[in-house]
């Protein structure tokens, strides 16, 4: 994918107005009466639509601003032989960003998609053109979002990945370098017991649904808005569900 001036400048616009501090995009959504209905219901669109396998529903917020001319890019990277792969999400010149797929989303009422974040992974490259060839999802969720009064804070996420992190028992956890201005996701065997608060960030729906939920919490995050280290986890199993 290739932005033209104007869309980047559309991008840019759309990056930056996002929430610079997850808590505050949490709390917003949470003070929303019937977020968790709200939550469900989107679920079921993309269920509807066999889309679940590869798309969940995401809280919109950002990590760092975004500077002109560049975009958001998720990179695999090895620190060091031996070492496991992690996803390095970084702001960079949009001219060196090639063979890159969206896969974090705002959705207009109209069902307009406008691409957040971008990545080089192979697996998002082909759930996004399944995503893209479905141009009724997008409009039908979009308008359910709106008619929810959530679009400034609801929005979709392509959560499938190549290799290692395709495995359903791994836990995605993201640290946030607040100086180096980029996110490092580390692939681990489970979540550590300390993270600080986890604020859910991306849903979708659950294989094995409890009680009232119809779906499962497969990423959070903590601490993104203050000073020093924030983390996110993308959990892929367990009964985690959507009880926030």
């Amino acid at each position: 994918m290739v932005l033209t001036k104007s869309q980047l400048k559309v991008y840019r616009a759309a990056y930056n107005r996002l929430p610079d501090d997850v808590d505050a995009a949490s709390e917003t959504l949470e003070h929303e009466r019937g977020h968790v209905a709200t939550i469900r219901g989107a679920l079921r669109i993309i269920k509807d639509h066999d889309a679940d396998d590869y798309l969940g529903l995401f809280l919109l917020h950002r990590h760092f601003g975004c500077a002109s001319g560049s975009v958001f890019v998720e990179r695999r990277y090895t620190p060091r032989k031996g070492h496991a792969s992690v996803l390095v999400t970084k702001g960079e010149p949009a001219g060196e960003a090639t063979r890159i797929s969206p896969h974090r989303f705002a959705v207009a009422s109209n069902g307009k998609v406008q691409p957040l974040e971008f990545t080089t992974d192979a697996a998002v490259a082909t759930a996004y053109r399944r995503f893209a060839g479905d141009p009724q999802l997008a409009r039908d969720v979009g308008r359910y979002l709106a008619e929810r009064g959530v679009s400034p804070m609801l929005g979709l996420g392509i959560y499938v990945r190549t290799g290692r992190m395709s495995r359903a028992t791994s836990v995605f956890l993201e640290e946030t370098l607040h100086k180096d201005r980029s996110s490092v996701v580390h692939v681990l065997p489970r979540l550590p017991r300390e993270v600080g608060r986890a604020i859910p960030t991306l849903w979708t729906f659950g294989d094995s649904p409890v009680g009232c939920c119809l779906g499962r919490c497969i990423a959070y995050c903590s601490g993104h808005g203050g000073v020093g280290v924030g983390y996110c986890g993308h959990r892929r199993t367990g009964s985690h569900n959507i009880c926030v």
